[in-house]
């Protein structure tokens, strides 16, 4: 009875297939009395759609663990060239070439032993949380659900990964560094060197740069300690930068208390700085008051410095600012010239006089 049922569906998907009839199944196969003729074929419901060639509906079960409403397998034997083979092969020249809907599962499920468990050729959709290696993904991409997020990799080693770590350490971006058990952190040698760099930020919010020489051709492994001397520029989360020093604890410190936003240690070598301040026309006003090469003597015997400007211990506690002391070497030059003035004044007053001296004389 059942294959005699089976050989009349058989049947009629043939002739729907090669001469335009119109076959709707209404019930299961074995309720083939059901048959109808609507245009195309619908499996397990009452109402064909006229815009799909075939649509299978499954209410699933308790009990019915991996039921699927469509099941394709593929069993390729020895000799035979898997390249084209597929379980289920969907082509469409403009649109979806394979479709799947669940309200709960999963819309299409792919699986494969040894080949692609999928392969797709032009563009892919997803419109919502997409996971890979996690069921429960959190965003609309996430990669894996441990420390290794994201891997971007070569046949000669590993190149980039992103992830997440403990220790403080809140995520990372690493260029053949990636964190490894424990303190460590791993490298691979790709080709004659074995170099890496990393990006990786604190649970208090600041970004660290650090910088691995290569050390040779083989893979090897750093710790945390090592790695964070290797930080050579670190910016802060209340927006302070450190270039240039390890981020012991004193210079931190210092770096978070002072005033300034970025410090450098071991120097800056440029071609040009442009420091934004004001200028020292104000020494050229008439009410400005020029100290008295006098007072100015006065001055230095008792303070040990030029007036207007800092003491050596206030440069040694303070540091030289740049913008300040070019505007108070700018005032004492301009306080020179002034000297020169009148002292130039005073010459060619003195002259006058010595000519009239010497005129008197003659006489």
């Amino acid at each position: 009875m059942i294959m005699n049922q089976l050989t009349i569906f058989l049947l009629l998907f043939l002739i729907a297939s090669t001469s335009n009839a119109q076959v709707h199944f209404s019930g299961t196969l074995d309720e083939y009395s059901d048959i109808e003729r609507y245009g195309n074929i619908t499996i397990g419901y009452t109402i064909p759609y006229a815009a799909v060639k075939l649509k299978v509906f499954q209410y699933a079960q308790v009990g019915w663990n991996g039921a699927a409403a469509v099941w394709g397998e593929m069993y390729t034997p020895a000799g035979v060239n898997p390249t084209d083979m597929s379980g289920i092969k969907g082509i469409s020249n403009a649109g979806n070439g394979v479709y799947g809907v669940s309200t709960s599962g999963r819309g299409v499920y792919a699986e494969s032993t040894s080949g692609y468990a999928g392969y797709f050729v032009g563009k892919t959709y997803f419109s919502t949380k997409v996971g890979i290696g996690t069921t429960a993904p959190l965003s609309y991409l996430q990669v894996g659900n441990d420390g290794l997020k994201l891997n971007f990799g070569s046949a000669n080693g590993v190149l980039v990964k992103i992830g997440t770590t403990t220790n403080n350490i809140t995520g990372y971006m690493g260029f053949n560094l990636v964190k490894g058990t424990g303190t460590n952190w791993d490298y691979e040698a790709t080709g004659s060197k074995n170099g890496g760099s990393l990006i990786f930020s604190n649970d208090n919010g600041d970004i660290y740069f650090a910088a691995i020489g290569s050390s040779g051709n083989t893979a090897g492994s750093i710790t945390d300690d090592v790695l964070i001397d290797k930080s050579r520029f670190r910016i802060f989360s209340n927006g302070k930068v450190l270039v240039g020093s390890p981020p012991s604890q004193n210079v931190t410190a210092c770096v978070l208390s002072s005033p300034y936003t970025m410090f450098v240690k071991g120097g800056i070598r440029t071609e040009e700085v442009m420091v934004e301040t004001g200028w020292c026309d104000y020494v050229f006003s008439p009410s400005y008051h020029l100290l008295s090469l006098e007072e100015v003597k006065q001055h230095i015997a008792e303070k040990g410095y030029l007036h207007h400007t800092p003491s050596a211990a206030e440069i040694a506690e303070n540091g030289n600012k740049l913008g300040e002391t070019t505007l108070q070497h700018q005032e004492k030059i301009e306080e020179i010239y002034l000297h020169l003035i009148q002292l130039n004044e005073r010459v060619k007053q003195l002259e006058a006089e010595n000519q009239v001296l010497k005129s008197h004389s003659k006489q």
